[in-house]
C-alpha cells in the first residue's frame, strides 16, 4: 500500500464508522495513552471494554493492559484480532487472559451478552 493512494487512510466499507459515530485517533500503541478515551467512557458511564484488532502483541495488548489498569471489565475477541506472528498472537492471548482480560470467541461473547441483556 502506498500512502499516496487516494483511499489509503479510509475505512473498509465493512467496518466504516456510522454517521455521527466518534472515531478516536491515537498516536501511540494504547488507545488510552494521551487520548480522551477514559474521559469519554466515564462520561458515557461505560464500565466494560471489548477489544479487537491488531496487532495482538502490540497495540491490542497495550490497550488491554491500560483498559484493565483504568478499572474496566475487559474482553478480547480472539477471532477478531491478529498478529504478524501466530506464535506471538497465541502467547499474548494466553497472557492477557491470565492477567488483564477475558479472552473469548465472538460466539462466546455474543452468548454472554445475550444472557446479560
Amino acid at each position: 500500500m502506498n500512502p499516496e493512494d487516494a483511499y489509503y487512510n479510509e475505512f473498509p466499507e465493512a467496518v466504516a464508522p456510522l454517521q455521527g459515530e466518534w472515531v478516536l485517533e491515537k498516536t501511540k500503541a494504547s488507545m488510552f495513552f494521551d487520548t480522551p478515551l477514559d474521559a469519554y467512557l466515564t462520561k458515557k458511564k461505560v464500565d466494560t471494554v471489548v477489544v479487537c484488532g491488531g496487532s495482538t502483541s502490540g497495540c491490542l495488548r497495550a490497550s488491554v493492559v491500560d483498559s484493565c489498569s483504568h478499572g474496566y471489565t475487559t474482553f478480547v475477541v480472539e477471532d477478531c484480532c491478529f498478529d504478524r506472528s501466530y506464535f506471538a498472537h497465541c502467547a499474548n492471548l494466553f497472557d492477557m487472559d491470565a492477567k488483564y482480560a477475558s479472552v473469548l470467541s465472538l460466539t462466546e461473547l455474543e452468548l454472554k451478552l445475550a444472557s446479560i441483556l
